[in-house]
C-alpha cells in the first residue's frame, strides 16, 4: 500500500542523490517488508530533528544568548543519531544496538565518513599517556585541555579506520546512550558547549571568546579521555549531511530488482 513520507527541502533530496520528494517517495513505495518501514521511520526523524533545528536556530538569533534549555541542542544531535539506529536494522537486523549503530556508519560510502571524522576529530588517550606528556597529574587527576592544533596533529597521524572508530565510540558513549539509558542529555565538559557550536553556525559576533578552543570538547569515562576538535563551525549539519547520504544509499540498495 502507498505510504506517505515527511518532506525534506529540496537540497537534501540532492544530497541523497535525488531530484526531489516524489522520485524518492516512489522508490520507497517499490521497496517492500521492514525495509520500508525503516526507510520511513528515519525520514520522518530527518524532519523532526530539521523542524528542532528552525526554532532553535529562531530562538538563538532572537535573544543573542543561550536558548532557554540547552538539552534542546542535545536532542537535535539524539535525533540525529536515533536514525543510524533505524537504518541499521535495515542491514544488520540480529545485531544488538551498538553493532546496528555501528554497521550503519561502517557501510557508508566513503565521503559520507570522512565528513564525518572532519567534524568530529577524536583523540581517544589514557590518563597515563597524559601524564607522560606533562597534560595530566596523576597525583591530584587534574587534566589540561590540549591545544587544538595538539589535537589536530594527533588525529592526522591516525588511520582512517582508526578515526572513524574514535569518533563513532565518542558519539555512541556520549551523545547518543545518555538519553537512551540516563533520560538526559549529555554533560558537555570543557569548551565549548553546543551554545557555543549554535552560535559558531549562525555568525553570532563576540561569542567565541576562546579562539579556537571554542571547537574542542574534553569528555572522560574512568580514565579514558575523549578530546573533540570539530573542523567545521556546524557539525550538527555535517552528521546531517551524513545521514541523509547513507539514507540515499541504503534506499536505492534495496530497491527491487
Amino acid at each position: 500500500m502507498p505510504q506517505g513520507i515527511a518532506p525534506l527541502p529540496d537540497e537534501e533530496y540532492a544530497l541523497m542523490g535525488y531530484v526531489g520528494h516524489d522520485v524518492f517517495l516512489d522508490d520507497v513505495n517499490s521497496i517492500e517488508g521492514p525495509q520500508q518501514r525503516f526507510i520511513i521511520n528515519a525520514t520522518h526523524r530527518l524532519a523532526d530533528a530539521g523542524w528542532l533545528a528552525e526554532k532553535l536556530d529562531e530562538d538563538v538569533s532572537r535573544h543573542k544568548g543561550p536558548p532557554v534549555v540547552e538539552g534542546l541542542l542535545s536532542l537535535q544531535l539524539y535525533l540525529l543519531l536515533t536514525c543510524a539506529d533505524t537504518l541499521g536494522h535495515i542491514d544488520h537486523p540480529h545485531d544488538k544496538p551498538k553493532e546496528r549503530f555501528w554497521g550503519f556508519f561502517l557501510d557508508l560510502p566513503c565521503s559520507a565518513q570522512r565528513t564525518l571524522v572532519d567534524a568530529f576529530q577524536v583523540w581517544r588517550v589514557k590518563q597515563q599517556e597524559l601524564a607522560e606528556m606533562r597534560l595530566a597529574d596523576p597525583r591530584t587527576g587534574n587534566v589540561t585541555l590540549p591545544s587544538p592544533e595538539l589535537i589536530k596533529s594527533v588525529v592526522i597521524d591516525h588511520s582512517a579506520d582508526i578515526r572513524l572508530e574514535a569518533a563513532l565510540d565518542f558519539l555512541y558513549r556520549f551523545r547518543r546512550n545518555p538519553y537512551t539509558h540516563e533520560a538526559e542529555y549529555p554533560q558537555l565538559g570543557h569548551h565549548p558547549n553546543l551554545y557555543v557550536l549554535q552560535m559558531l553556525r549562525l555568525g553570532v559576533d563576540s561569542v567565541a571568546t576562546a579562539g579556537e578552543y571554542d571547537r574542542t570538547q574534553a569528555v572522560a569515562e574512568g580514565s579514558t579521555y575523549y578530546f573533540v576538535y570539530h573542523g567545521t563551525n556546524d557539525p550538527v549539519a555535517s552528521l546531517r549531511r551524513v545521514m541523509l547520504e547513507g539514507l540515499g544509499a541504503i534506499t536505492r540498495k534495496h530497491l527491487p530488482a
